[in-house]
């Protein structure tokens, strides 16, 4: 349902006889996580854009209804409570375009429904839920989440205030021996003692930048990581409106429509490299359990199922277009896959937004 340049285009979710399987585009890049463990911290340059990027996809996905919980996935070990950090979720290609994905964990929220609903924004940007739901790993979790108090939009921003964080610093704001101890770091949310003895940014690889990278454009990083990073919800970075990031020092001299369209930002070398010398994707077996394991698998190994469940089952509208041509002539082309996307500027905060054709794109 989510049609923007940033956000990774999802073709179908069905389901076979023993898997939940969601079709989604290949994107030619390197997870954050990847990118990180290669350089440890990144340019100013490369996390400014990467940054901005990051802040117009979850923008987008609050304008059309969903929380995405999960811009980082959760560690496979305890170990990382002290210094590793899990951001698979944020793919960059190599010239810097931005890519979010796995959205297993979206929860629907109000969005731009109505213009009812648009007076409460702050309210719900706050208090949107109240089911005690947590997901996502827990040094990325907001405080509101930890306390089981309500939460809404205002976790996103939170999860990109960590993301903003380790970028600059390779390594994680809030760090401990033991979950407790990370509990109490996230709860107390001294991020501006963190912010004050960290060491600056990487110079290597710097393309053209925002601004210069000068003790200025520190400051107003380390300001913006804090506004992020606010315990108290009401004073969080977007907790007004939805393009509040916008209006922050550290990014006046973007031009946001040209980041928002444009595939070719800045070269990423790090990233050119990193993809020449990985090996192939490998494609496993199908597995006999329906677990989560979100692994890469053959068509070959897929059986089909008769009944589907509606709720999980959709497919795009390229995604039918190249199902219809499959049937009539055999052959299917990339182009057909290709839906107009939706910006950002198309939107207004004062006229409600409603999905297109919602029920072709859920039809069995």
């Amino acid at each position: 349902m989510a049609r923007h340049a940033l956000i990774t285009q999802v073709y179908g979710c069905f389901l076979s006889l023993s898997h939940y399987c969601i079709l989604m585009e290949r994107v030619r890049g390197v997870d954050l996580q990847k990118l990180m463990k290669s350089s440890t911290a990144l340019s100013e340059a490369v996390s400014a854009v990467v940054l901005a990027q990051l802040c117009l996809a979850v923008e987008y996905l609050h304008y059309v209804g969903f929380i995405h919980r999960n811009l980082c996935t959760p560690p496979e070990a305890q170990i990382w409570y002290s210094s590793l950090f899990k951001v698979e979720n944020v793919m960059i290609t190599s010239m810097c375009r931005v890519r979010v994905v796995d959205f297993a964990h979206l929860k629907a929220c109000s969005g731009m429904y109505s213009v009812r609903m648009l007076q409460t924004y702050r309210k719900r940007t706050i208090k949107e839920f109240n089911d005690r739901d947590v997901v996502g790993p827990l040094p990325y979790r907001a405080p509101e989440l930890l306390r089981r108090q309500a939460y809404g939009r205002a976790i996103d921003w939170w999860a990109v205030g960590v993301i903003a964080y380790v970028m600059k610093f390779g390594k994680l704001p809030f760090r401990g021996d033991t979950e407790a101890d990370v509990i109490t770091e996230i709860l107390n949310g001294n991020i501006n003692a963190k912010l004050g003895d960290q060491g600056k940014f990487r110079e290597q690889g710097r393309a053209s930048t925002p601004r210069s990278s000068t003790k200025e454009s520190e400051k107003l990083y380390n300001e913006l990581v804090q506004r992020l990073l606010r315990v108290r919800v009401t004073s969080r970075l977007c907790s007004e409106t939805y393009g509040d990031y916008r209006q922050h020092a550290f990014f006046e001299l973007l031009n946001w429509e040209a980041l928002e369209r444009s595939e070719e930002i800045m070269p990423v070398p790090l990233v050119t490299e990193i993809l020449e010398n990985s090996p192939p994707i490998e494609v496993k077996e199908s597995s006999t359990s329906m677990k989560a394991s979100p692994i890469c698998i053959s068509f070959d190994s897929l059986q089909n199922c008769s009944k589907q469940f509606a709720l999980f089952t959709f497919n795009s509208h390229g995604f039918m277009k190249a199902q219809e041509a499959y049937r009539s002539v055999g052959t299917v082309t990339a182009e057909m896959l290709d839906e107009p996307v939706e910006l950002i500027g198309s939107f207004r905060d004062n006229e409600p937004y409603k999905f297109q054709d919602w029920y072709k794109s859920t039809r069995l």
